[in-house]
């Protein structure tokens, strides 16, 4: 029975030992490289393992000064460290979006009203096409990042039909496309004028379908 309550004991002073790194932590961190303000949005971050490694991930949002007067920008990224030699080492961040204080993102509707207005270039890179797409929408994580008072960049999604051969199959696809809208000055009141976009990453195959094959007419 003694041995059983050592063994206790001593489990209870390994997880101790190793309890990953605290928020203050890396508010420190962060302020330290000039954050002015730090955030965290849930109660705990989440400790990683596997056969080889072991860290813990958390998220962060932080607020940093601009060239701007009045103007800030804030930050969301995932901080990693790792458990190495017996104690947890910071060792890099994972980056999700950012965005201005007092300058909101632009609204999907914003964003869709550039698009179909050159939906050709949107669809550019998108193969041979059948007809229109199905959907298009901002992504569910659509990692909004801000280059500049004149440059905001996000993940849309669309979904459409693509010819994979000449003699009636075709698939129905969902598509990720970063899609960076453009300025012409640096006023947070002016309106974006234009737009390039890219495909991100592989398509996701939702289904094969077919298509109508034409009959060409041979003519005397």
């Amino acid at each position: 029975m003694k041995k059983i309550l050592i063994t206790i004991k001593l489990t209870f002073i390994t997880i101790a030992l190793i309890a990953q790194p605290t928020d203050t932590e890396i508010t420190n961190k962060l302020k330290a490289e000039g954050a002015l303000e730090v955030k965290f949005f849930s109660a705990k971050g989440t400790v990683h393992t596997s056969l080889t490694e072991k860290w813990y991930e958390r998220t962060a949002e932080s607020k940093w000064k601009t060239n701007k007067e009045g103007v800030y920008t804030w930050s969301r990224s995932d901080y990693r460290y790792d458990y190495l030699a017996g104690k947890w080492s910071y060792t890099r961040s994972y980056f999700a979006d950012s965005w201005y204080e007092g300058i909101p993102n632009p609204s999907e509707a914003e964003v869709l009203k550039i698009i179909n207005d050159d939906i050709e270039k949107y669809m550019s890179g998108s193969g041979e096409t059948i007809g229109k797409p199905e959907s298009i929408k901002l992504a569910d994580k659509p990692k909004w990042t801000w280059e500049s008072l004149k440059k905001a960049t996000c993940y849309t999604e669309a979904i459409y039909t693509v010819k994979i051969d000449q003699i009636g199959n075709a698939q129905k696809i969902k598509q990720i496309k970063t899609v960076s809208l453009y300025k012409d000055k640096e006023d947070k009141n002016a309106p974006f004028v234009r737009f390039i976009s890219y495909n991100e990453g592989e398509p996701i195959v939702l289904e094969n379908v077919s298509y109508e094959v034409e009959n060409e007419q041979e003519t005397e």
